[in-house]
């Protein structure tokens, strides 16, 4: 149930010498990586937006994946997490 390095392989995220694969992926630096993540803690502009999908520090709800939107599949993948974790979860 976790991302393991033979599954990385095969997705083909990793080249065959391990390096990241720069042909079918756009990598980001670390400040570019994080940015985001900082933006969503802190930009004040974002406090009523709670729950919103950011793409490059930018609200960007309709790049959701479809899979995403399904609150079935939520429910699926909530109750997975549960089992895994060993522990259930109410709000």
């Amino acid at each position: 149930m976790f991302c393991g390095y033979l599954t990385i392989n095969i997705i083909g995220v990793l080249d065959e010498n391990g390096k990241p694969n720069e042909e079918n992926f756009k990598w980001k630096t670390i400040p570019e990586g994080t940015a985001t993540t900082i933006a969503a803690a802190f930009n004040p502009s974002l406090t009523d937006r709670a729950g919103a999908y950011l793409n490059d520090s930018v609200v960007a709800n309709e790049n959701i994946a479809e899979h995403s939107r399904n609150p079935e599949t939520a429910v699926k993948l909530w109750e997975a997490t549960e089992k895994i974790v060993g522990q259930a979860f109410t709000f």
